[in-house]
């Protein structure tokens, strides 16, 4: 029966258990490990933060890298064109001197 609280109490995480001046056992409901669990938690968020801050960078030089790559392109395109271009007007001046002759 899910609503029967010794099933619930059974399942539960065991308290930790620390000792006072005499060296008795004394249970501390669980403190240690909610503090280690938090502390765990808080480093892992926070590495987690630093791992997405480094991707995020990495990824942002990519996407740079990659527009500089495009244009780069782009710029070599264009001065292919204009040597064409330059070179089919001199071709045509060419021809035109020789009519001309």
């Amino acid at each position: 029966d899910p609503n029967d609280e010794s099933e619930i109490i059974a399942d539960s995480k065991p308290r930790s258990e620390t000792t006072d001046e005499d060296g008795n056992g004394v249970a501390n409901g669980g403190t240690d490990e909610k503090v280690a669990a938090t502390t765990e938690t808080t480093e892992d968020d926070r590495e987690a933060a630093k791992t997405a801050a480094h991707l995020n960078e990495e990824n942002q030089l990519a996407e740079e890298a990659r527009i500089a790559e495009e244009k780069r392109k782009e710029d070599d395109e264009r001065a292919r064109l204009a040597e064409e271009k330059r070179v089919a007007e001199m071709a045509l001046l060419a021809e035109e001197a020789r009519k001309a002759e």
